[in-house]
């Protein structure tokens, strides 16, 4: 519980950027 108020997992962030490049829309 007390693990959300951490930042997030630096695992985590690249599987964003890794679902945000993999966006077939434009910007």
């Amino acid at each position: 519980m007390f693990e959300n108020l951490q930042p997030a997992p630096a695992d985590k962030i690249l599987a964003l950027i890794g679902l945000y490049r993999a966006d077939p829309r434009p910007g």
